[in-house]
């Protein structure tokens, strides 16, 4: 009967049906109701509905998995920014008998993550001021915060931003990494303006508009091709593609792909 009942809770889910199943599972604590329904909660956008669950019933979702229980809570509390309560929470669940070295070495990395979360929260409130981004471009040194800044413009009208970006891309108090991630935009948003870009004691003067991608050349995909086809085994396949990618970024705007050599 308990078997069934899940199943339909399963199906109600599958079909998006959130309302059937709060109605259904109401007044119910057993750990497979309360778990679809804080999921139809989220489903619903009601996350303050889904979390108070959550907080209410947490030993008993707890006490049958604690991973997903700890991984759901955490998620909901960060994106909701509720920092202080996620950093209470992280010190709760680590006072907790030892369950598994999964547990451990999730609960390990949850500072980091609250971190980043915060940081990437930071980065977004500024960009609904066009002034706190052009002086965030311009002038921050903060690698992650200028980093989320770069790869945000993505989403925005460049055009207001223009000026900062070739500050940036000019700056020598500015990593090679991130200049790079700049041009990739300008590239990707065929920015018609000529640009200067300083990177490793060499000056680039290109064009955007005029520019490809390095991913986006049809000599890229060959080779990568061929490293895929030429690979012994998946991690030697996974260290060629990664130090692949890494030296065609690095080397950007230069064209890696034209042996001017011989």
């Amino acid at each position: 009967m308990v078997r069934k009942a899940n199943m339909e809770l399963e199906q109600l889910l599958k079909e998006f049906k959130y309302q059937e199943i709060i109605d259904a599972t109401k007044d119910k604590i057993d750990e497979k109701s309360l778990s679809y329904r804080i999921n139809a909660f989220i489903g619903l956008d009601k996350n303050e509905e889904a979390l108070a669950l959550i907080s209410k019933y947490n030993d008993i979702l707890y006490k049958k998995n604690p991973l997903a229980t700890m991984r759901l809570h955490f998620e909901l509390l960060l994106s909701m920014k509720k920092y202080v309560e996620a950093i209470n929470m992280h010190k709760e669940y680590g006072d907790r008998p030892y369950v598994s070295q999964q547990v451990e070495e999730f609960l390990k990395d949850v500072p980091n993550k609250i971190v980043k979360s915060q940081k990437a929260h930071e980065a977004n409130s500024l960009f609904s001021d066009k002034e706190k981004v052009i002086e965030l471009l311009t002038k921050s040194t903060d690698v992650a915060t200028l980093t989320n800044a770069v790869y945000h413009l993505k989403e925005l009208d460049i055009s207001p931003y223009l000026g900062a970006v070739s500050t940036l891309l000019m700056r020598n108090d500015v990593n090679d990494d991130i200049k790079t991630l700049a041009l990739l935009v300008l590239v990707l948003k065929k920015s018609n303006l000529d640009v200067t870009i300083s990177k490793s004691k060499k000056e680039y003067k290109i064009n955007p508009s005029k520019t490809i991608a390095p991913y986006a050349d049809p000599q890229y995909k060959e080779i990568m091709t061929l490293i895929v086809k030429n690979s012994k085994d998946p991690t030697i396949e996974g260290v060629a593609t990664g130090l692949f990618n890494q030296y065609v970024l690095c080397c950007f705007p230069d064209n890696v792909y034209d042996n001017k050599s011989g």
